[in-house]
């Protein structure tokens, strides 16, 4: 059982956090406060022929933690930072957690290089895992950043993701709701932003 699906039945008592899962290709980033969803997004690195620290989605990306930001605080005070469960009440910390996947380190050359080619691991998702940690270090400081090792995270269980991350064909799949989630749509990527975002939570309330 991997660390998120651990976690899982516990979202209900956790407080305001930002989950981000870094990829080659697309970034999911998701708000939540309790078990609720309140923001969540994908952002597409472009296609356009560009240096990637040119490339607007990086740009996109800053903007994008931004809004979740603001979403998750604007709930959390209206709530009074407060997280229910039918007749239970608790009242969690008056902070934001970003919970971000760190990259796994590159093992030598790409896989699906052609026999005998050289070619390197894309740096892509180094970058914005370095972006969006440094963003949150120089223009968060109300951000507490906990980063999450990619063990599992996306791949629980879809009993163990809110309503808002699964779709109406994966419902309609033989996996659901006990199988391991889907790897085909795209919202597996804020799947896995909410794994992480648990999981920096439980580290961050361990810390302190």
């Amino acid at each position: 059982m991997t660390p998120a699906e651990l976690v899982a039945p516990q979202a209900w008592r956790m407080g305001a956090r930002i989950g981000c899962d870094p990829g080659s290709k697309d970034t999911g980033v998701t708000a939540s406060f309790g078990d609720q969803v309140l923001f969540a997004q994908v952002v597409s690195r472009s296609e356009a022929k560009r240096p990637p620290w040119d490339d607007r989605s990086l740009h996109e990306l800053v903007e994008t933690l931004e809004d979740a930001k603001n979403a998750v605080l604007e709930h959390a005070r209206a709530v009074d930072w407060k997280v229910h469960r039918g007749d239970e009440t608790r009242q969690v910390p008056k902070t934001v957690v970003l919970g971000v996947e760190i990259v796994t380190r590159p093992g030598g050359f790409a896989r699906g290089a052609a026999q005998g080619e050289r070619r390197w691991p894309d740096p892509w998702p180094l970058m914005i895992t370095t972006a969006l940690v440094a963003t949150a270090l120089m223009s968060h400081p109300e951000l507490d950043v906990e980063t999450v090792a990619p063990k599992g995270n996306g791949h629980s269980p879809y009993r163990c993701y809110p309503d808002q991350l699964i779709t109406d064909g994966e419902r309609r799949g033989r996996n659901y709701p006990d199988g391991p989630a889907g790897q085909g749509s795209t919202i597996r990527h804020c799947r896995s932003s909410w794994d992480a975002g648990n999981v920096g939570w439980m580290q961050y309330v361990s810390e302190r």
